[in-house]
C-alpha cells in the first residue's frame, strides 16, 4: 500500500515534469495527469489478466513476480528518460493493479471462511490505512531529496514486501519439514 499510494500521489507531477519539461508549469501538471490517467486505464487490464491467471497458477508466485516487476517499473520511470518513462509508468499501472485480485485470492484461500472478514480487514488496513502515510512520506522525500528519490523509496517498499514474502515462505517450508 505504501509504494502504490506514494507513486500514485506524485505520478501526475512526475510525468508532467519529466515528459513535458518545455511546456508551462500549469500545463505540465495537467498533461502529466492525462498520462497518469492513461497508465491507470492500463491498470484495469492488469486486474483482468491477473484475475484470469490466478485461477490457473499459484497466487503467491504470481504475487511475488508482480511485486518485482512493479518495483522494476518504478525504477525505470525514475532512472531513464524519454519513452522509458511512459513504459515504466504503464508497467507500474498494469502490475500494481494486477496485485489486487492476487491479494484477494490469497486471503480467501489462506484464511478460513470464518475469518475472511478479519483477513480482508487486515489486508485493506495495511493497503489503505498504512498506505495513507505514503503521501506524507513521499512529499517529504520529494521536497528534501527531489521527485525521483521518492520513486526509489517506493520501489523499495515493493522490494521489502518481496523479502518479507520470501521469509514467510522459508518459515512455512521449515515448519513443514519439522512436522513431516
Amino acid at each position: 500500500g505504501m509504494g502504490n499510494r506514494g507513486v500514485l500521489s506524485f505520478l501526475p507531477t512526475f510525468l508532467g515534469k519529466s515528459l513535458f519539461a518545455d511546456i508551462l508549469a500549469a500545463d505540465r501538471v495537467t498533461l502529466g495527469g492525462l498520462v497518469a490517467s492513461a497508465t491507470l486505464v492500463i491498470g484495469a487490464s492488469g486486474q483482468y489478466i491477473a484475475g484470469h491467471l490466478v485461477d490457473k497458477h499459484r497466487p503467491i508466485f504470481l504475487y511475488i513476480s508482480t511485486l518485482v516487476i512493479t518495483a522494476i517499473s518504478i525504477v525505470t520511470m525514475a532512472t531513464f528518460g524519454g519513452p522509458f518513462i511512459f513504459i515504466g509508468a504503464a508497467g507500474f499501472g498494469f502490475f500494481s493493479f494486477a496485485i489486487q485480485p492476487l491479494q484477494n485470492t490469497m486471503v480467501s484461500q489462506l484464511i478460513t471462511r470464518r475469518r475472511h472478514g478479519l483477513g480482508f480487514g487486515i489486508m485493506f488496513f495495511m493497503t489503505f490505512g498504512v498506505g495513507s502515510l505514503a503521501a506524507a512520506i513521499a512529499g517529504y522525500m520529494a521536497d528534501r531529496f527531489g521527485l525521483s528519490s521518492l520513486f526509489y523509496v517506493m520501489a523499495g517498499c515493493y522490494t521489502l514486501s518481496c523479502v518479507c514474502l520470501f521469509g514467510i515462505l522459508a518459515l512455512e517450508r521449515q515448519a513443514a519439514l519439522t512436522r513431516g
